[in-house]
């Protein structure tokens, strides 16, 4: 009886050791890779050590697992800017500005420029941090000064972080003109068309005077189809527009003035007629009242022998 109790508790003991041994041996280490490792494939060989109960041994299996190491790159883009923006003078417009990064690493204090405007025209925040492959937004505010002349600016948005990476944008800023510039406009326009009447007029007489006016009708209508352009635009509530085209009719009307004063110191067209047949008469009249040319004898004197 003693001898079986005996037995029992030595195969109970057998068992908790069985049971308590750790059936995989396992074996860790650290491998160093530097910048010139990177692009270069590695491979690494496991050797699975296992147990059983009090023996341990090498079994024939192996794991190899293979990988290729890559650089990590900062990045950036900023994405879906509007290519065309329109302000009214005196007003502002906020534009989103969305930033995405599109390396591997966060990308820190984002900060944002602008050229092509005055710095104290807009105002814009940054960004403190963009995890990678995610994309951040902030809001760029211009805001276009009354007196603002009308026109088309191009500008450059450059998002730069941290560590020196860059991402530009370009749009063109188009400056519409506020209602007081409308006012202005409509109200150049009626002098513009008085002045070309008048200056009409003046035309009519220097042609009645036989003066030669072909060039300047030539410029005259092409003033005239600048104002009426001008006219049509200011109808169709494009002011913008009405505005250049109303310089254009102002320049020629500048340039019909110096011709008609050109053409006022020039002589009629039948005069020039006349004076080339004066000058002939003259001429001939010199002419016929020139004296002979006497005839020159030559005497040779005879010499005697």
């Amino acid at each position: 009886m003693k001898g079986n109790i005996f037995l029992v508790i030595i195969l109970m003991l057998f068992l908790v050791l069985a049971v308590s041994a750790d059936p995989s041996y396992e074996k860790s280490g650290t491998i160093t890779i530097s910048v010139a490792d990177i692009g270069t494939t590695l491979s690494f060989k496991v050797i699975n050590c296992t147990t059983c109960g009090f023996t341990s041994y090498y079994n024939e299996e192996t794991t190899t697992t293979t990988t290729t190491l890559s650089n990590l790159t900062k990045d950036m883009s900023i994405l879906n800017f509007p290519k065309k923006i329109e302000i009214v003078q005196g007003e502002s417009k906020n534009i989103t500005l969305n930033v995405k990064n599109t390396g591997d690493e966060t990308l820190n204090n984002i900060t944002f420029s602008v050229s092509g405007i005055d710095s104290s025209w807009y105002s814009v925040g940054n960004i403190s941090v963009i995890y990678a492959g995610l994309t951040e937004s902030t809001t760029l505010k211009i805001t276009v000064p009354s007196v603002a002349n009308l026109s088309i600016k191009d500008i450059t948005i450059t998002a730069t972080s941290a560590s020196k990476k860059t991402s530009t944008a370009t749009t063109q800023l188009k400056i519409l003109p506020n209602e007081d510039t409308k006012a202005m406009i409509r109200k150049l326009y009626n002098i513009y068309k008085a002045k070309l009447e008048s200056l009409n007029q003046t035309i009519n007489e220097l042609a009645s005077k036989g003066k030669n006016v072909r060039t300047v009708k030539q410029i005259f209508g092409e003033a005239e189809s600048k104002l009426n352009l001008a006219k049509k635009n200011i109808d169709d509530n494009n002011y913008y527009d009405a505005y250049f085209n109303l310089m254009s009719a102002k320049d020629k009307i500048i340039e019909l003035e110096k011709e008609i004063e050109r053409v006022r110191r020039t002589f009629a067209w039948w005069v020039y007629p006349i004076i080339g047949a004066i000058v002939l008469i003259v001429v001939f009249v010199i002419y016929l009242f020139l004296p002979e040319k006497e005839e020159e004898y030559e005497y040779v004197e005879e010499v005697s022998e």
